[in-house]
């Protein structure tokens, strides 16, 4: 699988092109650094902070989403957005980059707010990224 710098061009490629099935990429919903008390990232209707899906449930924190990256600071999952950073914070983190940075993962799971069940899912989700 590329790496996050051929993830990018990958996209970018695709921009170039102007393809509309773009490839579908797996990410971490990552709050090591944002440190937010919300359960997770609340998906959006549109490319807009404010339009918020406040029915439906968040993008837990710890769990793993699949999408497509548009290019612009959003991933589409399913006909929803998730914002890739939220105040200039990085909360969507390739999942790709959680199984070669094993140290990473302990630092962010450390630094994470959440429930301690969350972060032996993290550790079992490495463990099975270095077993493949």
């Amino acid at each position: 699988s590329p790496s996050v710098g051929g993830a990018r061009s990958a996209c970018e490629a695709k921009l170039v092109d102007d393809a509309l099935d773009r490839e579908s990429w797996e990410f971490v919903c990552d709050n090591s650094r944002l440190r937010a008390v919300e359960q997770g990232i609340t998906y959006r209707f549109s490319k807009e902070l404010y339009d918020k899906d406040i029915i439906s449930s968040v993008a837990a924190w710890g769990s793993m989403v699949s999408g497509v990256d548009q290019c612009d600071g959003w991933l589409k999952v399913g006909e929803r957005y998730l914002p890739m950073s939220y105040q200039g914070m990085q909360i969507l983190i390739p999942a790709e980059d959680m199984c070669r940075s094993p140290d990473v993962v302990a630092d962010q799971m450390l630094g994470r707010v959440g429930d301690i069940r969350d972060a032996f899912l993290r550790v079992s989700e490495v463990q099975h990224c270095h077993e493949q």
